[in-house]
């Protein structure tokens, strides 16, 4: 029983940094798409912002 406990713990410690990793490989491989398409800023190109407001409001969103 206390196994099965520690386990669980465990892994509920460790989802989160695996949804922010996740979140992060996919902003890296279609960070083309993002800048493009999902980004808040892309009608101010000198911010070069290249879709990290996008991520940081995804990452802020997992955070609460």
């Amino acid at each position: 029983m206390r196994h099965a406990v520690i386990i669980i713990l465990l892994l509920s410690l460790s989802f989160q940094s695996l949804v922010k990793l996740g979140i992060v490989a996919w902003y890296q491989v279609n960070k083309q798409y993002v800048a493009t398409v999902l980004c808040e800023n892309k009608a101010k190109p000198q911010l070069k912002c290249n879709g990290k407001c996008y991520l940081a409001k995804k990452l802020k969103q997992i955070a609460q």
